[in-house]
């Protein structure tokens, strides 16, 4: 599986905006597009319109491959849509699985940060894969 932007794959994509775009795209469902007055940013427009107006509210995606806080919205998105959550530390490392049942699992490479792994797994599982 690669990232729709970079064309990494999914277990070598790096922290990164590319990556918050993705997973804003591909596992919480947003709408991306490049900034018109700035096109290397990239925003997201999850439905919001600004209040008392017909305008919609883009903004960047969250840093959800880098800030946990963020990362645990795509924790929520999966528990909601009814995946099975299973993150721990032995000590040496995280582990994060999202699973549907015990046909699909889908998890991400130990030896990534919290935050990727959630990032990773999540692609994974919103893809299938």
């Amino acid at each position: 599986m690669k990232c729709p932007h970079c064309q990494t794959e999914v277990d070598e994509h790096e922290a990164n905006r590319c990556l918050d775009a993705w997973v804003a795209e591909a596992v919480m469902g947003w709408q991306i597009r490049n900034n018109p007055d700035i096109p290397s940013i990239v925003e997201y427009w999850d439905g919001t319109l600004l209040t008392g107006l017909k305008y919609e509210y883009w903004r960047e995606p969250p840093y959800f491959s880098d800030d946990i806080a963020a990362a645990w919205e795509v924790v929520e998105k999966l528990n909601d849509a009814g995946y099975t959550v299973d993150i721990r530390n032995d000590r040496v490392a995280w582990s994060v699985v999202f699973m549907l049942d015990e046909d699909k699992k889908y998890t991400a490479d130990w030896k990534a940060s919290l935050f990727l792994q959630i990032c990773r797994a999540a692609l994974k599982a919103a893809g299938g894969e």
